[in-house]
This record gives structure tokens, sequence and C-alpha cells, in this order.
């Protein structure tokens, strides 16, 4: 009996071996699994790096173009504005031989007196007026800016006031104590402003032009009222 209990014994002792094995076997296994697993995502790591620095690279020599290539922008707009600078010098050094502008687009021409009705408030005598008895006057466009001369037409009361400005050194004479304003878009400014204040929207040059084709208070009586009795 008892040398059947040590065999017992002895099988059950081995077995418990020969599984052991077994399992010690299975974790190497997966041990070298991963471990080979770590080493190809070390490999593909390492690509990455190499990838990444050559677009650093790149990036490094795109960031160095943008900076030349800002420099060249900046120095061609400074050589633009000296050429601007240049050309209005000589603009103002030719001789004031204006030709007349062509007539003022229809179009553009209802627009400006909309626009001047819309922004006054008119009193009771004026109530019966329309855009009809606007007059306008058309001294040329300049940069996009179309400067008239606007007034109300009021039959048998002729305004003979007559209004002057000098501005940049250029005289001009306003009829009937209305100043020439800028017409853009539905707004206006005057000349003032826009040679002062403007950075640049007019020149001497504009300022003589509109100066040259401004018609006196006598043209302007004779055009709607008559030779004077």
């Amino acid at each position: 009996m008892k040398k059947i209990m040590c065999c017992l014994l002895l099988m059950v002792l081995v077995f418990s071996l020969l599984g052991c094995g077994d399992e010690s076997g299975r974790l190497r296994r997966r041990i070298a699994d991963l471990e080979n697993t770590i080493g190809q995502q070390e490999e593909r790591i390492s690509g990455l790096e190499n990838e990444t620095e050559q677009l650093d690279g790149k990036i490094a020599g795109l960031e160095s173009e943008k900076e030349y290539l800002e420099e060249r922008i900046a120095g061609l707009e400074k050589v633009n504005g000296q050429l601007k600078d240049i050309i209005e010098e000589m603009e103002d050094k030719l001789e004031d031989d204006f030709s007349l502008p062509e007539p003022l687009d229809a179009e553009i021409e209802n627009r400006i007196k909309q626009d001047y009705f819309n922004e006054n408030e008119w009193g009771a005598e004026w109530q019966n007026f329309t855009m009809d008895d606007i007059i306008i006057y058309y001294y040329g466009t300049h940069k996009g800016y179309v400067a008239v001369l606007l007034f109300f037409k009021v039959p048998g009361r002729p305004q003979a006031e007559t209004l002057s400005e000098t501005i940049g050194g250029v005289f001009i004479q306003c009829p009937l104590a209305n100043k020439i304003r800028l017409w853009k878009d539905g707004s206006f400014c005057y000349l003032g402003y826009a040679y002062n204040q403007g950075k640049g929207l007019l020149t001497q040059r504009d300022l003589r032009k509109i100066a040259y084709y401004t018609k006196t208070i006598e043209d302007i009586y004779i055009d709607y009222y008559g030779p004077r009795p």
C-alpha cells in the first residue's frame, strides 16, 4: 500500500513539473513575440523621426524663402511709392493744359442728385422741390471720386453769392456760395478734407484741374437765368 501511494505521488509530481515546463515555454514565446513587436515599432519610430527631420528642414527653407520674398515685396512697395511721388512731382510741373471732362454719366448724375437730396432736411419753403430742381456742375473724376457743384434752382431768385477757398496753394472759386464736393458710392466730402486728410486722394494738379473747370458765377447766371438785363 505504501508503495502504491509513493508511486501515485511520484506521478503527480512528474505531471506537475511537465505542466510548469509548458507554461514557462509559452511565457518565453510570448516575451519573444513582444520583444519582436517592440523592435519593429522602434524601427518605425526611427523612420518617422527621420521624416520629421526632413520636413523640419523643408519648413526652415520655406520660412527663409518667405522672409526673402517679404523683403522683396517691401522693397518693391517702397520703390513704387517713390515712383508715385516722382510722377506726382513731375505732374505738378506740367503746364496746366487741361481739356474739359467728358459729360457725366446720366446714371451717376441721378445717383449724386438723389444722395444730395436725401442728405438734407429741407424746411417748409423747400417742400415742393424735387430732384429735378437740383442743378449739378461736373468738374471731372479724380481717382474714382466725382467732383461736383450742387444747388437747387430757385426761379426768380438767383443766388449771387460767391465763395472762394485756397487749398494746397490753389485758388478755387465756388459759385452760389456752395463748396465743390467729391462724391463716391453715396458719400460726399469737401476738397479741403480730400487734400489735407485724404492721404493723397487729391494732388495739386487735381486741384488745378478743378479750378480750371470751375464756371464763374456769371456763367452760371447766364446758363439758367439768361443775360442780365
